[in-house]
């Protein structure tokens, strides 16, 4: 499967293709991240961040809804600025501040607010599974939309249909279950935390296990290009704590820190 999420991510490109097929066991002739194509794709989650923003002024502005009492907001606010506080956690911190408002909004007790959020998060690479708990802030809020968004995400029984129909279900169904064909899957539809955890599960094969590092940073997770750049820099040392390191790798380790670092995890 991997080499079929090389050209998801690297679409036209042989070579990368043939980069990312290295984790099966191949020779990587290049860098296997592109700064460029993940500032591309940076720009469309900007964009969409910004008509979630739109939307929101708008209809705040035509709200005559006064608001709830400050016990109440400090008591709804709970984990519900974790986005973007103590540090924007999505990537660079122009999205958070683009998001600022709704996520506010969100944590004092505007439903409409989080399931804006929720939507963003669910529909937008690198789809973040924390959208969940948005939903959750959604149904908590007395927003029905949410809580039938989270009954489906949440269904025990087996999604059926290609993942591509629901991607959001099968991420939190697999996730859940830990069930790795499934989560290759959505890895490949733009999950980063599902290549993350795939990450983790195939630590006994490293180089597979680089390669979903890779797809995981390449998605937009400035967290794992971090851990990605430590890994690949000379004179990296392994520990429990920190995990393994890779075989130097400088041009990719650098690559990594790019995105890493424009994203404020330097």
């Amino acid at each position: 499967m991997i080499g079929s999420l090389a050209r998801c991510l690297w679409p036209g490109s042989a070579t990368k293709g043939e980069v990312a097929a290295a984790g099966d066991g191949g020779v990587r002739v290049k860098p296997a991240l592109d700064v460029e194509l993940y500032r591309q794709a940076y720009r469309t989650r900007r964009e969409r961040a910004k008509e979630v923003a739109r939307q929101h002024a708008m209809r705040m502005a035509a709200s005559s809804d006064g608001g709830v009492s400050a016990g109440l907001r400090a008591a709804r606010a709970e984990g519900r600025m974790q986005l973007i506080e103590p540090q924007c956690i999505l990537g660079p911190a122009e999205l958070c501040e683009l998001l600022r408002e709704t996520v506010v909004d969100c944590a004092n007790g505007d439903g409409v607010a989080c399931l804006a959020v929720a939507q963003y998060l669910q529909d937008t690479p690198p789809r973040p599974l924390v959208a969940l708990s948005y939903l959750l802030f959604a149904c908590q809020e007395g927003e029905q939309e949410g809580c039938a968004r989270m009954a489906v995400v949440k269904d025990k029984a087996r999604p059926e249909g290609p993942c591509d129909d629901d991607v959001f279900r099968c991420a939190w169904w697999s996730y859940i279950r830990k069930d790795e064909v499934m989560l290759d899957q959505v890895c490949a539809l733009g999950v980063a935390d599902a290549c993350a955890h795939l990450e983790y599960a195939n630590q006994g094969d490293p180089a597979r296990a680089r390669t979903y590092l890779e797809i995981a940073c390449q998605l937009g997770n400035p967290m794992t290009c971090r851990e990605l750049a430590r890994r690949l820099t000379p004179g990296c040392r392994p520990s429990n704590d920190d995990g393994p390191c890779y075989r130097p790798d400088p041009a990719e380790a650098e690559a990594a820190r790019t995105i890493a670092c424009e994203a404020g995890f330097c």
